[in-house]
């Protein structure tokens, strides 16, 4: 909204530094009117001030005072034409201003390149004309380097025609087209690597995009002005520029219905593109309509048409509210940008039917503000149109299309039917197009009619609202899209392109929900639109209550239902063949790569597994694994090991260490033998200090020389190859108990004076056969996890003295064993093969002397966490 007068810029200031705080502008009194010295300032408002009447004084105040600060700051800058640079950013706000936007928007039409050519800062701009100019300046500054992107990946993901054209029954010439690896050669393509990095900042460009819609259309109207003024550049700038505008801008234009700003986009592109293309093209048109008397045909319909529609009592009726007040048929002929694609499609050009329009556009007056009364009458104004016509001509079968009841996604509305008109047998197709004023607007002006549509400053007409929801939808769709393809920016530059400024259809759900997508998508595209988990899940679908196949081509407002299972297996690579939209591709692609991935992690795992049997080794736990990766420098099959699911599936295909032929499996259980090496001996050298820090030795407890029955303490269960400590009691010399070197329990005995503890060498007794271990497993609780985790004990031949479980609501379970073990080896061996099955948490020998940290912690409740240390656990009906 335009406020009521403010101050303006200080007086006395001129630019120094890089800074505006004053400029050599100045101001009149207390009222804020800027008096400008320079008639130059004066003549360019001239220009602006017919086409801003539609605005409050304030608001022409403020685009005044913007006009002086262009000035101002672009001084001493000239466009290639030589003309002051100021010329340009007039001409946008021009552009604007015909398109009867609201007054930031044409304040930073004139101010959009500001910030990137001249001094004048965000912030200045910002505290002179407020946050909204300063978010269209800044988001237009960032979209200005956008297009390249996408010209870029237009280049390098499709074949372009570089040379001439293609069709060579119009004209004539044999053309090379480049193949990808050509157009790579020339564009110098970055790698893969280097252009994802991007991936955040053509993100945030795209974001500023969808922010506010203003910030299009300012880029629009930039472009536009510079595509008339491009004859002053260099003619490969010229080729680069008209690409570009025909790759991102046009589209774009197109996407968002304003045809006008797009056909013009287009026609200048396709000059400069392709000039004697475009010259042929044009004087071909010309012969045509010479020969075959066209303009004369086309005007005599227009005056038949416009006189037997002003006679039409059903149109004209008096004193009736709502009444049609105004009939207009306007004549219009198709760009020959359009022409060229339907001949490069194939068509001939005698034969088409569409090479000039009759557009009837239908005013409607409304005596009080029932809008959907009025709504429904024009509708019927327009149909009673189409029934007059084809009474007065024949129509013919197949070209009548309802784009009222079923509008295209970028809101354009209109009848479209073609008939034959023409004396006696002579016969020559008419294409005729009915619509109503606000139609009209929509299809002229697209999104830029609805920008400020409640705001009576802006002139603009109330547009309809499913047409605003199908815009704020495709604007949405873009944000979706950057998130999507987060790590990708190849891949959401492409998707933008394809995707978002393709041909469009709409289709709805059975919930009322319309889903905007590509021509030619199926419902495959629908259920990954929907969610993934729809589209992982999917089974079939009904369009319009008809079963069809997954490959079926969706039409314009089809109602589209998914059907979908739980058990469902999920996409094949089938899918890929029908997916038509980047997002369906691109998850069906991630889906069956996790696949694939976890396939291939499952065999490696199987292979490491079963090569450690063989050679009586742990199975290889994935800690173990981990620890050990970094000791294997090299790459494999031209790749690092970053992680042990990468380990997992380079053993899958058994894979060969680069650089030789040693194989990756051999090395891999080698590291893990080391490693176990060294953590056994680590745990075995536990040297006892005196308190002068001297070793104190002690001769170990020697068997033979007395009747000694030794046994092994419960409290840690050691079994040979532990280190020990051996506790004779005072009272029963003969009594030897073996304790592990760290037990608690040693201390307390010795304190109480009741027992002395000495040394320990397992090589003096042969007594001890089988010793009793016990173990403490957490896992994660599934089906089957007692039993899986009793066959891994009994496969290595170790019975079972007894066990017990105990499950949680917190999807865990803790698991307790009893088993015998010859030595410390076999009991790793039985360790390691726990904690490398899959669901195990965490493997506890029972008297080890701390508990290790659960890493699951916060998904287990307090009383799973105690369980690990809870001594009840080890009873006997365990």
């Amino acid at each position: 909204m335009c406020l009521g007068n403010e101050s303006l810029l200080e007086s006395g200031a001129e630019i120094a530094g890089g800074s505006i705080t004053s400029m050599n502008v100045k101001v009149n009194g207390d009222n804020g009117r800027i008096t400008a010295s320079d008639s130059a300032i004066l003549r360019y408002m001239d220009d602006l001030h017919p086409r801003i009447g539609y605005l409050r004084p304030q608001c022409r105040e403020r685009i005044l005072k913007a006009l002086t600060l262009a000035d101002i700051a672009h001084e001493g800058q000239l466009r290639k034409s030589g003309e002051p640079f100021i010329i340009h950013p007039v001409a946008v706000a021009v552009i604007l201003a015909e398109l009867r936007l609201d007054r930031d928007t044409l304040v930073a039409g004139l101010l959009h390149d500001t910030v990137e050519d001249t001094p004048v800062t965000l912030d200045e701009l910002e505290s002179l004309f407020g946050t909204d100019v300063r978010k269209i300046v800044e988001g237009e500054t960032k979209f200005s380097k956008l297009a390249s992107k996408v010209h870029k990946s237009v280049q390098t993901s499709t074949q372009p025609t570089v040379v001439a054209d293609q069709d060579e029954k119009v004209f004539g010439k044999n053309v090379h087209v480049l193949t990808p690896m050509e157009m790579g050669a020339l564009v110098g393509g970055k790698k893969e690597e280097e252009v994802d990095k991007q991936a955040e900042y053509l993100r945030n460009m795209f974001l500023a995009m969808t922010e506010d819609v203003r910030v299009i259309i300012v880029k629009l109207a930039d472009r536009l002005h510079n595509m008339r003024t491009l004859q002053f550049m260099k003619p490969e700038k010229q080729k680069k520029i008209a690409a570009e505008t025909l790759d991102f801008f046009a589209p774009l234009a197109h996407r968002l219905g304003m045809r006008r700003i797009k056909s013009e986009l287009e026609e200048l592109s396709f000059k400069y593109l392709y000039p004697e293309e475009y010259e042929k093209l044009r004087k071909d048109v010309e012969s045509l309509y010479r020969r075959s008397n066209h303009e004369y045909y086309l005007q005599e319909a227009q005056e038949t048409l416009s006189e037997l529609l002003t006679n039409d009592d059903f149109l004209i009726p008096k004193n009736v509210s709502p009444r049609v007040n105004s009939l207009e048929v306007i004549r219009t002929m198709k760009p020959l940008y359009s022409i060229y694609q339907k001949i490069r499609r194939g068509e001939a050009l005698p034969t088409m039917l569409d090479l000039s329009t009759l557009v009837v556009v239908i005013g409607v007056q409304m005596d009080d503000e029932d809008k959907s009364k009025q709504s429904a009458f024009e509708k019927n104004a327009c149909y009673h149109v189409l029934g007059r016509i084809h009474e007065l001509w024949q129509p013919l079968p197949g070209r009548m299309k309802d784009y009222i009841a079923f509008p295209k996604p970028n809101g354009y509305q209109s009848l479209h039917t073609t008939v034959l008109h023409g004396p006696n047998t002579r016969f020559v197709p008419l294409d005729i197009h009915i619509r109503t004023k606000s139609m009209h607007k929509i299809a002229e002006e697209g999104i830029a009619v609805d920008v400020f549509s409640s705001d009576p400053e802006s002139g603009g007409v109330v547009s309809d609202r499913n047409w605003r929801q199908r815009i704020t939808l495709w604007l949405r769709s873009i944000r979706e899209y950057c998130h999507e393809f987060s790590d990708s920016s190849r891949d959401l530059v492409d998707a933008v392109r394809y995707d978002l400024l393709g041909n469009r259809v709409h289709i709805f759900t059975p919930k009322g929900r319309i889903i905007d997508l590509p021509k030619d998508s199926t419902p495959v595209d629908v259920a990954y639109r929907i969610h993934s988990e729809v589209g992982h899940r999917m089974i079939g679908s009904h369009v319009n209550g008809r079963t069809v196949g997954l490959d079926h081509k969706l039409q314009n407002a089809d109602l589209v239902e998914i059907m979908t299972d739980p058990s469902a297996p999920g996409p094949s690579l089938d899918w890929l063949d029908f997916a038509k939209t980047r997002t369906a591709r691109s998850k069906i692609r991630k889906l069956l790569r996790e696949k694939e991935r976890g396939s291939q992690m499952e065999a490696g795992r199987r292979i490491l597994k079963e090569a450690a049997r063989t050679r009586l080794e742990p199975v290889p736990s994935d800690a173990g694994i981990r620890e050990i990766l970094p000791s294997i420098q090299s790459t494999v099959n031209g790749k690092p090991l970053r992680n042990v699911e990468d380990l997992y599936v380079a053993l899958s295909s058994f894979a060969v260490i680069d650089g030789g032929d040693t194989e990756l499996e051999p090395v891999v259980l080698d590291l893990l033998r080391d490693r176990r090496a060294k953590v056994f001996r680590d745990s075995s050298e536990s040297p006892t200090w005196t308190d002068n820090g001297l070793q104190e030795t002690e001769a170990p407890a020697d068997l033979d020389d007395e009747e000694v029955v030794p046994s092994l303490a419960t409290c840690c269960r050691p079994v040979r190859g532990d280190k020990v400590k051996a506790l004779r009691s005072v009272h029963s010399p003969n009594s030897l108990t073996i304790h592990r070197a760290h037990c608690s329990g040693l201390d307390k005995l010795e304190a109480g004076g009741s027992a002395l503890v000495e040394d320990f060498d397992w090589n003096n007794t042969d007594d001890i056969d089988l010793c009793p271990v016990q173990a403490v497993i957490e896992a994660k609780d599934s089906v089957g996890l007692l039993a899986a985790v009793s066959s891994c004990i009994t496969e290595l031949g170790k019975p079972i003295v007894k066990s017990a479980s105990s499950s949680y609501a917190t999807g865990y379970a803790t698991l307790a064993y009893e088993f015998l073990i010859e030595d410390i080896d076999a009991l790793t061996l039985v360790l390691e093969s726990l904690r490398g099955m899959e669901g195990i948490d965490s493997v506890r020998r029972k008297g080890d002397p701390t508990t290790p940290s659960v890493d699951q912690a916060q998904d287990v409740d307090d009383k799973a966490k105690a369980l690990l240390d809870d001594e009840s656990i080890w009873t006997e009906e365990l």
